[in-house]
């Protein structure tokens, strides 16, 4: 049966010999009044650090997903769901560039005095 028009289903057919049953995508659940249909999840009713991340200041419901808005002084992760402090961005990219300077002079005082 789910060979013919995905068997009236939204989203997935599923079928064995006895039975046909539809599912939904990932953020989506059957809605209550068709079995047929798939409703969005919204995981910001939920509970933070349950349904939507720990890190997200303010949750915004999205088709499927979810995604933050952050407080001042916090930049959106590039995951879209949490928030993560602009100064340790910053310290890592400083603690970065920092190494990459070290190697090269390090490098450069290597060649300088073997070579």
């Amino acid at each position: 049966e789910c060979d013919v028009d995905n068997g009236g289903c939204q989203h997935r057919c599923n079928e064995n010999d006895m039975d046909k049953w539809c599912s939904c995508d990932e953020g989506f659940q059957i809605a209550s009044d068709d079995w047929r249909k798939c409703v969005d999840i919204d995981e910001c009713l939920g509970k933070r650090g349950v349904n939507y991340h720990v890190d997200c200041h303010n949750c915004i419901n999205t088709n499927g997903s979810y995604t933050c808005d952050c407080d001042e002084g916090y930049e959106l992760h590039p995951d879209g769901k949490s928030c993560i402090g602009q100064s340790s961005v910053r310290l890592a990219y400083i603690e970065l560039n920092i190494n990459v300077y070290f190697y090269f002079v390090f490098i450069y005082l290597f060649f300088l005095f073997f070579f």
